[in-house]
């Protein structure tokens, strides 16, 4: 994009949990992690985010940044 900053979206699949409650609560933790970890990527990205794996409940907040974070270093690898 050229606005000068990303642009994430964030999705949860009902197969990946059947419950709204819990979709709504992993998005809500993806995009906290995505605020702490956005200013050590390259601006001006669309990014769409989504889950392939069933996470563990309860979720915690330092697991889900440090997938993301290995995630965002694979994606800068190419």
């Amino acid at each position: 994009n050229y606005k000068g900053v990303n642009r994430f979206a964030v999705v949860v699949g009902n197969k990946i949990e059947k419950r709204a409650t819990r979709r709504n609560a992993l998005k809500r933790q993806m995009r906290e992690a995505i605020k702490v970890l956005d200013q050590g990527i390259t601006q001006n990205f669309d990014i769409t985010l989504g889950t392939l794996r069933y996470p563990s409940w309860p979720l915690i907040q330092k697991d889900i940044i440090t997938e993301l974070a290995e995630s965002f270093k694979q994606i800068g690898k190419r």
